[in-house]
């Protein structure tokens, strides 16, 4: 009978060397596609908090025996651009090496939670023209972001958690003119119920 399903019997603790092969392991699987970016930050962050065998074996118990050859990141840009409208990129899709986002008089939502990052490094060139770019990630995610903003906004709020990924960075040049270009963990409440709600807030304290 394993140990670990035997009653009574105390959990085996997790050596530094099957932790590092556990985190191997979700690389590898992620570089092939098997993962998302949401799903590869949180299995990390559970393998490093892990204080079991048990807890470690079970973040790749539901992965292939053999993972795939990792597949790199597709090469070239990918263009997202709203122009007097909205744009929105999620769900499960490949992220490439480089990927452009415009908005002029429109938003654009890049949402990489959902997405496959085969590479070490996504760049992102945000420019919003009377606009926002709105780029999601999971808690935890490495991101260094520049740019310049002119009557706008170019914002950082990426929660944090107990780990953070080292790997994949999502790098963020930012352009934002009357517009906003922000990188957050949380997906942007859209302008006509904030305006709703800030109407709401004033309307409530008028009659206090």
């Amino acid at each position: 009978m394993d140990d670990k399903s035997e009653p009574g019997r105390p959990e085996v603790g997790v050596s530094d060397a099957a932790r590092e092969q556990a985190l191997e392991r979700l690389r590898a699987v992620a570089a092939g596609g098997g993962l998302t970016y949401q799903e590869l930050v949180e299995r990390t962050g559970r393998a490093h908090a892990a204080r079991t065998r048990g807890e470690v074996e079970a973040l790749t118990g539901d992965l292939p025996a053999s993972p795939s050859r990792p597949v790199p990141a597709p090469l070239g840009r990918r263009w997202l651009v709203a122009v007097v409208s909205n744009e929105r990129l999620a769900g499960r899709w490949t992220a490439p090496s480089r990927l452009i986002a415009m908005a002029v008089l429109g938003d654009v939502i890049v949402d990489l939670r959902g997405a496959e990052m085969r590479g070490e490094e996504l760049s992102i060139q945000a420019t919003a023209l009377v606009g926002d770019v709105h780029v999601l990630v999971p808690r935890g995610a490495t991101v260094a972001m520049s740019g310049v903003a002119v009557l706008g906004r170019k914002k950082l709020a990426v929660e944090p958690a107990e780990y953070t990924l080292a790997v994949p960075v999502v790098r963020v040049s930012a352009v934002a003119i009357i517009g906003d270009v922000i990188v957050a963990t949380r997906p942007p409440r859209s302008r006509m119920r904030s305006a709703w709600a800030r109407w709401r807030n004033r309307k409530s304290g008028d009659s206090s």
